[in-house]
């Protein structure tokens, strides 16, 4: 695992899978992100992995149970 720091407004850009990410806010103890990339690179939280990718604006699938 790699841990950066990095300060509001500034990026990682991962080239490799042409995404970047960029701290948009810091308020308490959350931080928001934005992530940009190409849209067949699926971008989900881990509360979320294993439920199928969503289009934007289209509500999440339920979860699968196991």
């Amino acid at each position: 695992m790699l841990v950066l720091s990095r300060r509001l407004r500034q990026k990682i850009v991962l080239p490799g899978l042409n995404l970047t990410v960029q701290v948009l806010e810091i308020k308490g103890g959350t931080v928001r992100l934005g992530i940009e990339g190409p849209p067949e690179v699926p971008v989900l939280r881990e509360e979320l992995r294993g439920q199928r990718p969503t289009a934007v604006g289209e509500p999440p699938s339920p979860p699968q149970r196991p």
